[in-house]
């Protein structure tokens, strides 16, 4: 968890975390979020555990910067998060392979 608060986890999760911190979004729903998601500092969940998780959630001021560096340059039917680890054929979902590498879940944390 100390490496995740010191901003030392890597650009990857450095982007991730403080976006759950300040979404309440489970990690899953902002790795499916692809760029035409992101609208008028919005972003459009359409896929989570329940029909519950279909919503708008507005963009905290302190994610403006996170999420026009994970936009700019990027079509819209890219993932915000193109950096994530490939899928093993194991797993079933594009955050599995981030929560086993993570410090978090390396160190017994998390969920």
């Amino acid at each position: 968890m100390a490496t995740l608060l010191a901003g030392d986890a890597g650009p990857l999760l450095n982007d991730l975390v403080p976006i759950g911190a300040l979404s309440g979004m489970r990690i899953e729903e902002i790795c499916q979020l692809h760029v035409s998601d992101y609208r008028d500092e919005m972003f459009s969940v359409w896929a989570g555990k329940t029909d519950n998780a279909r919503r708008t959630v507005p963009i905290h001021s302190g994610l403006e910067e996170i999420v026009k560096r994970r936009t700019e340059g990027k079509k819209d039917s890219e993932y915000l998060f193109d950096d994530l680890p490939p899928i093993p054929k194991s797993r079933e979902t594009r955050s599995d392979p981030l929560q086993s590498s993570s410090p978090v879940s390396s160190q017994g944390g998390g969920g």
